[in-house]
């Protein structure tokens, strides 16, 4: 069992024009996996968020709130091969069961987004190094009698964990994303956009079911702002009450 709470904030000015605005999101997630065997393991989520849009216009000032939930998925974890002679390789799928765009006028979709993805990682004790490389499918959908489609995108991570300890565990690393240009009714709305992100956090072992984590990812190239993400994984750990 796994929950997830995400919390990132924006904040974009322009003086010429006097305009300023600020967002903070924060993005809560619910989630099972189940290993369905030693290589495979299947997983769903459920998420939900809430978001503040505060803007201004010289003396004009609004603000928007939204409460709603954004996406049911499933997907399936698989190991290729282990860390041996050539590194470990995995393999990773998700498609949203339901996906809720948050677009007055949009329909709640079915299998609209698809990520496929894999990792690679060499454990260098206490190093482990590790990269992963995802690509994300995003099908248009209709928005009143206009069709928008969001873009796909592709990253590349290279990251690293250092055990200081048996209980914590430091990480870090950086991801660069690609962006395809949303497009309404076939038409470009921006350019083709490219992005980096720094990352670091942390991961405690509470115990032996109960492991804890806090991970940052901050803005190098854009002004897309940064993100805090802690989450709590709970395992059921059936050898272990099986032996006792």
């Amino acid at each position: 069992v796994e929950t997830n709470l995400e919390y990132s904030n924006r904040e974009y000015s322009d003086l010429s024009s006097g305009f300023v605005s600020s967002s903070d999101l924060a993005l809560l997630s619910v989630g099972l996996r189940w290993g369905w065997t030693l290589r495979t393991e299947l997983f769903g989520r459920v998420y939900g968020y809430q978001s503040q849009v505060r803007m201004q216009q010289g003396q004009n000032q609004t603000e928007r709130n939204d409460t709603d939930w954004s996406r049911v998925l499933v997907g399936v974890n698989h190991q290729f091969s282990d860390d041996g002679q050539t590194p470990a390789l995995l393999g990773f799928a998700t498609v949203d069961l339901l996906d809720n765009p948050g677009v007055e006028g949009a329909n709640v979709g079915a299998a609209r987004n698809i990520n496929l993805g894999l990792t690679s990682y060499r454990s260098l004790d206490p190093l482990l190094l590790s990269a992963v490389a995802m690509y994300e499918y995003h099908s248009e959908y209709d928005v009143g009698e206009v069709t928008l489609e969001p873009g796909n995108s592709f990253s590349l991570s290279p990251q690293f964990a250092f055990a200081v300890n048996h209980l914590v565990t430091l990480t870090g690393g950086v991801t660069w994303e690609w962006h395809d240009s949303p497009r309404v009714d076939r038409e470009s709305l921006t350019i083709t956009r490219s992005r980096t992100r720094l990352l670091l956090g942390m991961g405690y072992s509470w115990s032996e079911d109960i492991s804890l984590s806090l991970n940052g990812a901050f803005s190098v190239t854009d002004s897309e702002g940064s993100s805090l993400n802690a989450s709590v994984v709970y395992k059921f750990d059936d050898r272990k009450r099986s032996a006792n």
